[in-house]
């Protein structure tokens, strides 16, 4: 919000100091802060690039902890903030020590020592003022501020499901889980977007669909939303470094989720996504939670038997489409019952990714970038369904089709706290009737509604309620969605204490 105010201020106090410098002990502290300012606001672009929102939990979470390196180099323009920011303060620095060396020769020499005394403490409060206000700082504090503040909470433990279902249904469902990136529910609003989710909306008529998922804190990325909506838990992040992956090695430590569950219940479970198993650290989440199978960019190659063509974050979604085709129609021969998860990619933020299978189709006059992938993957997407829908084996299956979570920076109009936006969730299963159903919840309710549906007898799990039972309030409706947020953010720190203790048990 103050990051245009903290630059001018910056300009403001650079050109006020080279005027009247002042004494040069005092000025070489304020070229300090005139540095800090620079790094943390190419620091501050490069998050706000990706998330939309500054530094926030997602942006934290990949590029401290997760980064992969080969994803990294997909940015390579962003690498040059670094050191083009490093030479200009290089610059900046040599340019002001020539000038104080100049024995106090100022360009204005005239003046009061009282007037060149004042007009270099402005020059030094307007950087500092500069600094104090530059939203990398306050969205830091922010969120060290949130580590801190659990003494308030209510306690946790009376709101947490946490023992998994004892009894496993005899019949065991088989199903598809598909992760569209980013593809939320709000694209399907006609008023807003009129005509640009054409195929699902006609399919989705086919389904039952929840309409009010929205977005809790922490778990607004993909990895996040994934554990939301497996987990029941939000990804609570650097807290005392347990969420430092190099140090304990797993996410969500001690948790039980769908994974675990389904996986005792001898559940075949295979994950299949384009982007690199190592980024946000999935095929380690996949592979601490009983999945049998995990393919990301470089195992899709494998399987594909050919270099794949990929986009800056992975496989193209008609590929990897046609490739999970083909690995659902094996699995799907198998004695045993099993959950195939897949997540799409090209609807990925902040302009989406044309998929060459799409290279003729357009949202309107095309201009829009995001908007022609978010209309091509409606395209992909219903015809995957159909095909699989189409098929014998599909009798007897259900399939999941759900946003990970909201879009994030994007040239769309979506603005991150916008209050009608909601993520996609839907279903088909030819022995479920089509319905709509409203609720006030997010995505940590969907995990103990998958176990529902698939027959287990279980009304809660983690922080999540069945979203079917409408005698059961979730969480959100019974704090309101305000005061439950606040709640998770005050029991962040109270969510790692958890983990470690189960994982020590």
């Amino acid at each position: 919000m103050f990051l245009y105010p903290s630059l001018i201020l910056l300009l403001l106090g650079l050109v006020v100091i080279r005027f009247y410098p002042g004494y040069k002990p005092v000025a070489k502290l304020v070229l300090i802060a005139c540095m800090l300012v620079m790094t943390i606001t190419a620091f501050y672009l490069v998050c706000d690039h990706f998330s939309g929102n500054g530094i926030n939990d997602a942006a934290v979470f990949h590029i401290i902890y997760l980064i992969d390196f080969e994803v990294l180099l997909q940015f390579w323009p962003y690498l040059f903030l670094v050191p083009l920011v490093l030479l200009s303060l290089l610059i900046i620095w040599r340019f002001y020590s020539k000038r104080w060396s100049a024995s106090h020769q100022y360009f204005f020499p005239s003046g009061t020592i009282f007037f060149r005394s004042f007009m270099a403490l402005v020059g030094w409060l307007a950087i500092f003022v500069s600094l104090i206000i530059h939203p990398a700082v306050s969205d830091t504090q922010r969120m060290i501020e949130q580590l801190y503040l659990n003494e308030s909470a209510r306690e946790l433990s009376s709101y947490i499901q946490s023992e998994p279902p004892k009894v496993h249904p005899e019949r065991k469902k088989s199903f598809i889980y598909i992760y569209a990136e980013s593809l939320e529910r709000t694209f399907f609003n006609e008023t807003r977007f009129p005509g640009l989710m054409p195929h699902m909306k006609s399919l989705e008529q086919q389904a039952l669909r929840v309409e009010g998922i929205r977005q809790a804190p922490m778990t607004g990325w993909t990895i996040a939303g994934m554990t939301a909506s497996q987990c029941g838990f939000p990804l609570s992040t650097y807290k005392e470094g347990r969420n430092t992956i190099s140090v304990v090695d797993e996410i969500l430590p001690g948790s039980i989720c769908l994974g675990d569950i389904l996986s005792e219940a001898g559940y075949h479970l295979s994950y299949m996504g384009g982007a690199s198993l190592n980024f946000s650290y999935k095929g380690g989440f996949y592979d601490d939670h009983g999945f049998d199978e995990i393919m990301g960019g470089a195992e899709l190659d494998a399987y594909a038997g050919r270099e794949l063509p990929k986009s800056k974050w992975g496989v193209f979604d008609d590929d990897l489409y046609t490739l999970t085709y083909k690995k659902w129609d094996e699995i799907s021969n198998r004695d045993e019952p099993y959950g195939f998860f897949m997540l799409t990619l090209d609807t990925h933020s902040p302009l989406g990714h044309q998929t060459p299978a799409c290279s003729n189709i357009k949202y309107g006059d095309g201009s829009n970038e995001m908007l022609n992938a978010v209309h091509c993957a409606d395209k992909l997407l219903a015809e995957f369904l159909l095909k699989v829908m189409a098929s014998p084996k599909a009798n007897d299956i259900t399939i999941f089709v759900a946003s990970d979570h909201f879009m994030m920076q994007n040239k769309v109009g979506l603005l991150p706290d916008q209050v009608d936006r909601t993520n996609m969730w839907m279903v088909f299963d030819k022995n479920i009737a089509p319905q709509v159903i409203k609720r006030h919840a997010t995505t940590l309710d969907i995990s103990p509604t998958v176990l529902n549906i698939l027959g287990y007898d279980i009304d809660a799990y983690g922080l999540g309620r069945d979203l079917r039972n409408k005698n059961l309030q979730t969480l959100t409706e019974t704090f309101g969605e305000k005061s439950f947020f606040d709640q998770l953010v005050l029991w962040r720190a109270e969510f790692w204490k958890l983990w470690k203790e189960n994982a020590e048990e």
